[in-house]
C-alpha cells in the first residue's frame, strides 16, 4: 500500500498546411513520449518519494516560402530529450505540505544536460485560508512559425536567425481566502508571479517592414499580479470579478523595451445564472 509504478505513453501526428498570401507554410509533426515513474515512501506515507525516467522524441518536417530572407523545403528537425527525475513530498496533516524535485534532461542539439529544480509549498493556517509558494527553472524548445502564425499574414520580410531553447526561472505566490457573507460562500484570490529569462526567442516587430526571430541578448522579465473575487449573490446566481496587471520587458537589439501587444491591465466581470 502506498507504493506503485506506472508507464505513461503518448504518440502524436499533426499535419498542417497554411497559406498567408505569398507566405506558404507546411509542417508535419511526429511525436512520441514515454515516461516511467515509481512511487514509494520513507518510514510513512507523510514522506512520499517519486523517481523515474522519460524519453521524448519530436520530428518536424517543415517547408516555408514567401517573404523571407531564407526559404526551405522539407527541412527536418529531430529533437530528442532523455531525462531522469526525482521528487520528494512531505505532508504534515492537512495544513502543510512541501514538494521538492529536480530533473536532468539531455538535449541532443545542445549536447548537454539541463538541470531543472522545482519547489512548491502549501500552508493552511486555518480551514478558510491557503497560502502557496512556488519556484523553479524551466526549459522549452520553441517552434517560431507555428507559435507566431498571425505575423505571417503580413508583408513583413522574415529573418530567422539561430534559435536556441528558452530557459527561465519562475517564482510565484498565491493567497486564497474563503468567506461567508449572508450565509453564502465566496472566494478571494491574490496571485503574484515573476519570470526571469536566461534565454528567450525574441519576436522582433520593431521595424515595420521586418519580422525577426533571434536569441535574447540582454535581459527579459515578466511580472504579473492578479486579484479576483467570486461570490454567490443569490441561489444560482454567481458573480466573478478579476483585475490583472502585467509588466513585461524584453531587450530588442540591445535596447530594453516594453513587450508589444501585451496588455498592461486587464479586467473581467462574469455573471452566470443556473
Amino acid at each position: 500500500p502506498g507504493k506503485s509504478a506506472g508507464l505513461q505513453t503518448s504518440f502524436r501526428l499533426h499535419n498542417q498546411t497554411s497559406i498567408f498570401g505569398k507566405n506558404n507554410y507546411d509542417a508535419l509533426q511526429e511525436s512520441a513520449y514515454v515516461n516511467f515513474i515509481r512511487q514509494t515512501y520513507i518510514n510513512n506515507t507523510n514522506n512520499i518519494f517519486k523517481y523515474g525516467l522519460s524519453q521524448y522524441a519530436d520530428r518536424y518536417t517543415e517547408s516555408f516560402s514567401g517573404n523571407s530572407i531564407d526559404t526551405f523545403k522539407n527541412q527536418v528537425r529531430l529533437d530528442l530529450m532523455s531525462g531522469l527525475f526525482s521528487e520528494y513530498t512531505f505532508k504534515s496533516g492537512d495544513f502543510f505540505n512541501v514538494t521538492a524535485g529536480i530533473r536532468a534532461d539531455y538535449y541532443n542539439k545542445t549536447k548537454e544536460f539541463n538541470y531543472l529544480p522545482r519547489l512548491n509549498m502549501k500552508y493552511n493556517p486555518n480551514e478558510k485560508t491557503a497560502f502557496r509558494l512556488s519556484a523553479g527553472r524551466a526549459f522549452r524548445i520553441a517552434n517560431v512559425f507555428v507559435e507566431n502564425a498571425s505575423f505571417l499574414a503580413s508583408g513583413r520580410i522574415i529573418d530567422l536567425g539561430k534559435i536556441d531553447p528558452e530557459i527561465a526561472w519562475n517564482y510565484g505566490a498565491n493567497l486564497t481566502y474563503c468567506f461567508y457573507l449572508n450565509g453564502r460562500e465566496g472566494t478571494i484570490n491574490l496571485d503574484a508571479y515573476r519570470t526571469d529569462f536566461e534565454n528567450q526567442v525574441v519576436v522582433d516587430i520593431e521595424t515595420p517592414s521586418e519580422l525577426s526571430f533571434y536569441n535574447l541578448i540582454g535581459s527579459s522579465s515578466a511580472n504579473s499580479v492578479q486579484a479576483d473575487i467570486m461570490y454567490e449573490l443569490f441561489d444560482g446566481f454567481d458573480v466573478k470579478a478579476a483585475y490583472k496587471i502585467n509588466d513585461v520587458h524584453t531587450t530588442y537589439n540591445g535596447e530594453e523595451k516594453i513587450a508589444p501587444l501585451t496588455p498592461s491591465k486587464r479586467a473581467l466581470v462574469n455573471m452566470s445564472y443556473a
